[in-house]
């Protein structure tokens, strides 16, 4: 009898793909790429602080991707199970849950732990280099893939509790923030009551570590190195276990879920919850709703089916709402120093950052959704035109997005203005270029994201389109000034590149906007020009679905 049947099939199948080798391959490389660029950066250092400093370097990206790919990886692996309407066929079968739990894990990712185990060996490098352990570096193993194997059994659960696939990839992010974060910060409010009522400071720290500070990876991360190690040890193990602990309780849960799954809600059952008490308050009764209904259809029939999903506008004013309120009752407590210059950028940093990568997961959803369920099919038998389909597809982004997008822009003009206040004279040019750059390049971006989110949803094979959009939106131009960086380090070894680093922060700034600027301008004209000659031929495939050489 074979043991976990699915997970053996999977196991199988990956050793037969292409991509399983060349995988690894590709991430070895890359980890290799970040050596020898951090080998040209820091040429200066000593052999064994540069290899404490490439370590730590290498350790961090790898712990940053291995907490992430419960978001990317398994996030969507039950869910598309779920939309697709084949779980029940699974338990038609002698399969357990796990059978299929531990089956579909697999399948989702093996890539994401090739990838890591490939660029373990690079991380060794530092060994051979000096100023790192053999300990060191077998503890920082276990605890990347004690975080890997967490993230993806988060991951595992929340494809668990809804089908959607970016609603599954948005409760994983949440729930590695809340496992990184939440521990923590509950701690660090202990202690600030502990101030507040004047409570002894040893008291404070000693309440602060035992009761909160252990239960996160963070500081199993900071506490693998030898310095804080052997300083207290168990801030590492207990980390180790806690996240242990939190993998096994997702997997419990998730295959305890998973055969109750399969089965459909009734379509009239009443909403329950906040997102019913919402709808019944905003909707008393039929009228009101087809009044709304009426308007939406006015607008664009896209506009109507997008109406569909009346909460996502709210959530962005409810996320916006949020942090404002964190935003000023942060400032209260602190006080003036509160609000100063750099408390103002990274809170604007933080807050277009988030509306960005929004943007670029819901501007391709509507088309990608409808390609996979066949809607789209059945809108272009209609006399709807291309430039119907792409109108209202831009209109129903802007009802989403738009007034949000103003009142960050009117946000960025008051952080300006005040920020004039706290910088001297010699400075303030620089720091309102700064803000003008960054308030225009939000606008930008957000518009090609509408764009490359469209071409983006008619054309992606898979589910992973938000990535896709961002790294042609904001990866792109951080790749080139990588490379730029990089040359410039290497001209600066011998004496060279002396021009560029005389254009100042205000030059600076003007070619970093220019060139954003001018890369938006390529992928927007990139994808209006796709979607416009050739938005039916894309609209035949479907994600997922194999290129054939001929129809048969």
């Amino acid at each position: 009898m074979t043991v976990l049947p699915v997970v053996a099939r999977e196991l199988r199948v990956a050793s037969r793909r292409r991509w399983s080798y060349w995988g690894r391959t590709l991430a070895a490389g890359v980890a290799l790429l970040v050596v020898v660029w951090f080998a040209l950066i820091e040429s200066r250092l000593s052999l064994n602080r540069f290899g404490q400093q490439l370590f730590a370097t290498t350790s961090f990206f790898a712990a940053l991707f291995a907490v992430l790919s419960g978001v990317i990886y398994s996030a969507d692996s039950l869910a598309e199970e779920r939309r697709e309407g084949t779980l029940g066929l699974l338990f038609l079968t002698d399969l357990k849950g796990y059978d299929v739990l531990f089956g579909k894990m697999a399948a989702s990712s093996l890539g994401c732990i090739f990838h890591l185990v490939a660029c373990l060996p690079v991380m060794a490098i530092a060994i051979l280099l000096g100023g790192v352990s053999a300990g060191e570096y077998l503890r920082m193993v276990a605890l990347l893939l004690n975080g890997l194997m967490c993230s993806l059994s988060l991951g595992m659960l929340a494809s668990t509790l809804t089908a959607d696939s970016k609603r599954a990839a948005a409760t994983t992010l949440v729930f590695v923030f809340a496992l990184c974060g939440l521990m923590p910060a509950l701690g660090g409010i202990t202690y600030w009551l502990g101030w507040k009522f004047e409570l002894d400071s040893t008291t404070r720290d000693d309440v602060f570590e035992t009761c909160f500070l252990w239960a996160s990876p963070v500081v199993g991360f900071f506490h693998a190195f030898d310095s804080e190690f052997f300083g207290k040890p168990r801030l590492y193990h207990l980390p180790m276990v806690f996240v242990l602990g939190v993998s096994i309780a997702a997997l419990t849960l998730s295959a305890f879920r998973l055969p109750r799954l399969w089965q459909e809600k009734g379509a009239t059952e009443a909403r329950r919850g906040l997102k019913g008490w919402i709808e019944r308050r905003r909707w008393p009764d039929a009228a009101s709703r087809a009044r709304w209904r009426e308007y939406m259809l006015e607008q664009s029939p896209l506009v109507w089916l997008a109406g569909r999903y009346w909460m996502r506008p709210i959530t962005v004013w409810i996320f916006l709402g949020v942090a404002a309120v964190i935003f000023l009752l942060i400032g209260l407590e602190v006080g003036k120093d509160w609000f100063e210059a750099p408390t103002f950028v990274i809170t604007s940093m933080l807050v277009h950052l988030s509306l960005k990568v929004w943007m670029a997961s819901e501007a391709p959803r509507q088309f990608h959704e409808d390609r996979r369920s066949g809607g789209m099919e059945l809108l272009l038998s209609t006399p709807l035109t291309v430039d119907d389909f792409l109108s209202g597809r831009m209109r129903a982004l802007r009802h989403q997005f738009e007034w949000p997008v103003v009142i960050i822009l009117f946000v960025d003009l008051v952080f300006l203005v005040k920020g004039i206040e706290w910088k001297n004279d010699s400075s303030a040019g620089d720091w309102v270029v700064f803000w003008i750059c960054r308030m225009l390049l939000f606008v930008a971006d957000a518009y090609t994201m509408a764009w490359v989110g469209q071409w983006i949803g008619m054309k992606a094979a898979g589910n992973r389109t938000t990535l896709h959009v961002l790294w042609r939106v904001m990866g792109v131009p951080w790749a080139i000034s990588f490379a730029v960086m990089t040359l410039v380090g290497v001209l600066s070894l011998g004496g060279g590149g002396g021009f560029l680093g005389d254009i100042g922060f205000k030059g600076g700034l003007v070619v970093w906007c220019l060139m954003c600027l001018g890369n938006n301008l390529v992928w927007r004209n990139m994808a209006h020009a796709e979607l416009k000659s050739g938005f039916r031929v894309l609209a035949l495939g479907r994600p997922g679905e194999k290129k054939t050489a001929s129809p048969a």
